[in-house]
């Protein structure tokens, strides 16, 4: 088997050069035995992918919210209050805010989670499976095990685990929007390039991460796991320092201009509120304090929805919109969900709606029957 640095680029080779080089088998494929070592030599065919925050850390950043901080403020009012009166009974205001903060802590950790589990169970299930040949036998394995020189049956509807070289297709188009952009499936045909083209003009090529969207086609693996075109863009994302989109940024800043406006009103109020009043004890100023801070935390809570939106997603990719396609689609990383990859879309209700097979209701995810289908096509 060559090694990467001496393998031509496959498409300028014929394919019965790269299955030669690969000392593969275009009937048989590899052997059990030959699968397994190469397996050995290259590893799993898998992204790595950047190691998830320890559990602590996850605790913690449910506490590193505007909202917590400013109730946190209202505890040290409290105490400040408590301690001046000489640390008589108990300072329930308080105690009863840290209780509140702290369950809120523990049920968005909780939350998170279970939130974590269910994407990495999901993952699980939707681990993607090829066809390969095995000693001449056709056989359906996970793709992690897939090695270089194994021969890759594709049909429609699949999702192609590993990049591979064209050997034969008949009328297979792949569709490659999460590598290239491109958003009409590709037609490949098997014939040699003569010249190293951009991974979208690149039609005897397959990659890992697409899916054949019409006909089928067979293939020799020439790269897996971090070798691969998708490995290369997870490099990327794992060692390019994340920085924040324009949005963000700009999100951020309104989001700070705001704090600072709520917290002069709320001041400003409390200031009024202290001069209009007969304010005659401690507990009388303190709550005139409580009463500032609690407009700040109900207008804090406003924008932080807002906010929090826009730190969860994080764009990778996009389809414009196509008056063929009716809809728009992007692909991004949920943070909320263990930075799993998922496309949103919007666009004509009758094209989502065809899409779609759930409907949140409420708090609950529920199949989408035809009687719902039917009730949103008439909304919209």
């Amino acid at each position: 088997m060559p090694t990467e640095t001496s393998r031509p680029a496959p498409c300028l080779l014929d394919s019965s050069e790269v299955v030669l080089q690969f000392n593969a088998s275009v009937g048989n494929g590899l052997s059990a035995a030959q699968a397994q070592e190469r397996l050995a030599a290259v590893g799993a065919n898998a992204l790595v992918t950047t190691p998830p925050a320890p559990a602590w850390r996850h605790f913690l950043a449910q506490f590193q919210d505007p909202l917590v901080y400013l109730l946190l403020a209202a505890v040290a009012i409290t105490l400040g209050v408590w301690a001046l009166e000489g640390f008589n009974g108990w300072p329930i205001e308080g105690l009863v805010i840290l209780v509140i903060v702290f369950a809120n802590g523990v049920l968005g950790f909780a939350q998170e989670t279970r939130s974590q589990r269910a994407a990495a169970a999901l993952a699980r299930l939707t681990a993607t499976r090829s066809t390969v040949l095995r000693g001449g036998v056709s056989l359906q394995v996970p793709s992690a095990p897939l090695v270089p020189g194994d021969m890759l049956l594709l049909d429609e509807g699949d999702s192609i685990g590993a990049d591979a070289r064209l050997i034969r297709a008949n009328v297979l188009r792949v569709q490659e929007a999460s590598l290239t952009g491109e958003s009409e499936a590709v037609l490949k045909d098997p014939r040699t390039l003569v010249a190293v083209t951009p991974l979208a003009e690149r039609s005897n090529m397959v990659w890992k991460g697409s899916f054949v969207a019409q006909g089928n086609g067979l293939t020799v693996v020439t790269a897996t796991g971090m070798q691969t075109e998708m490995g290369a863009v997870a490099h990327l994302l794992n060692t390019t320092p994340e920085e924040a989109t324009p949005l963000q940024k700009e999100v951020r800043a309104i989001g700070r201009m705001l704090g600072i406006a709520v917290v002069l009103i709320a001041a400003i109020v409390v200031t009024a509120v202290v001069l209009v009043s007969d304010i005659r004890s401690v507990h009388d100023m303190v709550s005139v304090l409580l009463l500032g801070v609690s407009l700040a935390v109900a207008a804090e809570r406003k924008l932080g929805v807002h906010e929090g939106r826009a730190r969860r997603f994080e764009r990778l990719a996009e389809i414009p919109f196509r008056s063929e396609r009716r809809m728009m689609s992007v692909l991004v990383i949920d943070h909320a969900h263990a930075d799993l990859r998922v496309i949103i879309s919007k666009g004509a209700p009758d094209v989502l709606l065809g899409h779609c097979t759930r409907v949140r209701v409420g708090m609950q995810v529920l199949p989408l029957t035809d009687a719902m289908r039917a009730r949103a096509g008439r909304r919209g």
